[in-house]
């Protein structure tokens, strides 16, 4: 799948799902997003659309970018959050057609907070190969993220495929808790629970590109 198959899928699936949601829902806290509730996870989303669509893409993906993304969007209903994303879902998708995987992040960012989404409201993420996918292809990273350690890079097999190929430890996981886990979405308890063939210990904070979460996250 595209960058563009990827945010247009969660996009409309997360339209669908805004409107179903009710005012208790919407308040649920984000346990992967500390400090967010679920109608601030929409916000940040249909801010950052919206900034991509203006070019505001000075500190893309900063704490201060985000975050200014969710306060002036707080108190809006999430129905005129819903309206902001569909005026510019026409130009955001035209832009982002045509741009290069600099802006994959974008495509990463909403497939993550799907599922942040999902597992705030105590709902299970979808497992389908085809969804799973795109986070799967993050796996590959890893190498990349231990260059600077000296580890032998592990050999890590998802959903019996090996992914990634090295010299170290064997991993073997659930595709989608691979992809998880790269993305800072599984604490190093449910990383060392993974199928290790020796100690991951020394490979637990190199595996994902953001911090892991102090508290197991279900989703």
């Amino acid at each position: 799948m595209s960058k563009s198959d990827v945010y247009q899928g969660c996009r409309g699936r997360l339209i669908v799902l805004a409107g179903r949601l009710s005012a208790p829902q919407l308040r649920a806290p984000v346990p992967a997003c500390p400090g967010w509730t679920v109608k601030d996870a929409f916000g940040h989303l249909v801010g950052a659309a919206t900034d991509y669509v203006r070019d505001n893409m000075d500190g893309a993906g900063s704490d201060p970018w985000t975050a200014k993304q969710v306060e002036d969007r707080r108190t809006a209903p999430i129905g005129d959050l819903v309206e902001e994303w569909q005026v510019h879902a026409g130009l955001f998708d035209k832009k982002y057609e045509r741009a290069g995987n600099e802006v994959s992040a974008l495509a990463s960012d909403i497939w993550c907070h799907e599922y942040d989404i999902a597992g705030a409201l105590g709902w299970r993420g979808s497992r389908e190969p085809e969804r799973v996918e795109w986070g799967v292809r993050a796996v590959r990273a890893i190498p990349r993220l231990l260059e600077a350690t000296g580890l032998p890079v592990p050999t890590i097999i998802a959903d019996g495929e090996t992914v990634v190929e090295g010299d170290g430890p064997i991993l073997r996981a659930q595709a989608y808790d691979l992809a998880r886990m790269v993305y800072g979405r599984r604490s190093w308890d449910q990383i060392r629970a993974m199928d290790w063939d020796r100690d991951p210990e020394p490979y637990l904070e190199h595996l994902s590109f953001f911090p892991a979460p102090a508290d197991d996250l279900i989703d």
